[in-house]
């Protein structure tokens, strides 16, 4: 599934600016995509960069981070996506978690933990934004062994994007 997440400041991605009170879409699959609607729900992960060749396709245009990109489930207790905005104007932070596990990895327990975190103000300039990690799985897909991470500037045509692992831990 994908939900759809009113953004409390102004945000930098790629050169363009999204503004506080429009919306990104974050994927149950780990993937935050800066479209409004429309976003993909793809949780077979591939090689960045990811686009037309992703089903349903990513965005042709538009950047997208892949903090976890795999097939996840957040029905756990306490699973979900939360966001929260911290901090006070001009320098808050706005957390976009996500809390479950790797459908298949046999737990019955959440044990997939990371956050986007996203930077206004002089943060920002330096840092627009950072992947946190406190839990990563278990068994043969901890640690990221069946994700994708990176980051794109938009779909499969374009070469602006940094893979930091492709189903490797």
């Amino acid at each position: 599934g994908v939900v759809q997440i009113t953004l409390p400041f102004d945000l930098r991605v790629y050169g363009a600016t999204y503004a506080a009170g429009s919306s990104i879409s974050a994927s149950t699959n780990g993937n935050i995509q800066f479209v409004a609607s429309g976003a993909s729900d793809e949780f077979a992960n591939i090689a960045l960069p990811a686009g037309s060749t992703a089903v349903p396709p990513l965005s042709a245009t538009a950047p997208a981070i892949f903090a976890l990109w795999d097939d996840l489930i957040l029905t756990t207790p306490g699973g979900g996506i939360y966001t929260n905005t911290v901090g006070t104007a001009p320098n808050r932070q706005f957390v976009v978690e996500w809390r479950g596990r790797r459908i298949g990895d046999g737990a019955t327990t959440q044990n997939i933990n990371f956050a986007v975190i996203f930077n206004e103000g002089a943060a920002a300039a330096a840092s627009p934004f950072r992947v946190l990690y406190v839990q990563t799985g278990i068994g043969v897909a901890a640690n990221g062994a069946s994700a994708t991470v990176g980051v794109q500037q938009g779909g499969a045509s374009n070469s602006n994007f940094t893979q930091y692992a492709l189903n490797q831990g």
